[in-house]
């Protein structure tokens, strides 16, 4: 008997579950828990990982539409300035 995998793909929306090996957050998932568990001290479920990937994408998607919003800013400011010359 196999065993089953430590941190299993989640099911589809649907509830199918999907094979483990054919879902690359899987691993993600496992290397989540490998790299917060020493440093949060405690051990860490597949949900507080899932958590912690969605907190970090999510940090990183401000960032990427701040710096957007920045750069459209300047380039503006640049048509302006050129535009007035």
């Amino acid at each position: 008997m196999t065993p089953a995998p430590k941190h299993p793909a989640p099911p589809t929306e649907d509830g199918t579950p999907i094979d483990d090996k054919s879902y690359p957050g899987a691993d993600l998932i496992r290397h989540t828990i490998r790299v917060w568990e020493p440093r949060l001290g405690r051990s860490l479920s597949e949900e507080d990982a899932r958590r912690i990937l969605e907190n970090v994408v999510g940090f990183f998607r401000v960032l990427h539409i701040w710096d957007r919003r920045r750069r459209n800013a300047d380039s503006d400011a640049k048509e302006i300035d050129s535009d007035g010359a």
